[in-house]
């Protein structure tokens, strides 16, 4: 894994691997957003160059798929629906605490592949965290349907991006190396759950990265920003 491009001398690098149709990631961006907020805010704090990376919950997942999310991850993971249900009423409790209001059993088990070219484009253009944000929220809150090309558009248009520029991207295979590389320099790092959060900054040795996996507490995000940025002058 590499520095993010761009980022300047005592600038700290939060790097996330993440899937934009994984609830945990909501979450975990929900949380590191607000940690961020905060920490940037005080007086001395260093900038925060946050930058989401691709990771595929699903590889082979369809653009489009029949039947409920409950009833594919029961065939899945070998259980009864009833598992399902309440492990989804469990997430859909944690993320009302970071006031988010979802609905599991709406959510389509689809493939991310193509949000993730959007994504790759909107950090090239300097959006990366807005249309993070704005992906996350539409598939799990909006119940819009990744998959589809002019859902994609319209949803990455509304946050800054030019329409006909994401549909271009949408109607070849732009971005796909970068995707592709992103789920590969996660698992050669042994990243396999997600959200994972790599961390570089002036309070750790050069070459050194700090490592958070999971939707952690905000505390645990917090004290993972102050260790990566050192003693403030």
């Amino acid at each position: 894994m590499s520095d993010p491009a761009g980022t300047a001398t005592g600038t700290v690098s939060v790097e996330v691997f993440s899937d934009v149709v994984c609830a945990w990631c909501l979450i975990g961006r929900a949380r590191l957003e607000r940690v961020v907020a905060a920490f940037t805010a005080a007086e001395g704090a260093p900038a925060v160059d946050v930058v989401y990376r691709s990771f595929l919950l699903e590889p082979d997942a369809p653009r489009d798929r029949n039947g409920s999310l409950t009833d594919h991850l029961a065939e899945r993971m070998g259980v009864g629906p009833e598992v399902i249900d309440r492990m989804m009423e469990r997430i859909a409790g944690i993320a009302a605490g970071e006031g988010l209001d979802i609905d599991l059993s709406r959510v389509r088990a689809i493939s991310s592949f193509d949000a993730h070219r959007v994504l790759r484009l909107a950090h090239d253009r300097g959006l990366g965290r807005p249309v993070k944000a704005a992906l996350t929220h539409a598939h799990f809150v909006d119940d819009r349907h990744l998959g589809r090309p002019d859902e994609l558009t319209e949803i990455a248009s509304a946050d800054g991006l030019d329409a006909a520029e994401v549909a271009a991207v949408l109607a070849g295979d732009a971005y796909a190396d970068a995707v592709t590389a992103d789920v590969a320099a996660a698992a050669a790092a042994g990243v396999s759950g997600v959200p994972h959060f790599v961390l570089t900054g002036p309070g750790l040795p050069a070459g050194e990265r700090l490592e958070v996996s999971g939707a952690q507490e905000a505390a645990v995000l917090e004290v993972a920003l102050a260790t990566a940025a050192g003693p403030r002058g």
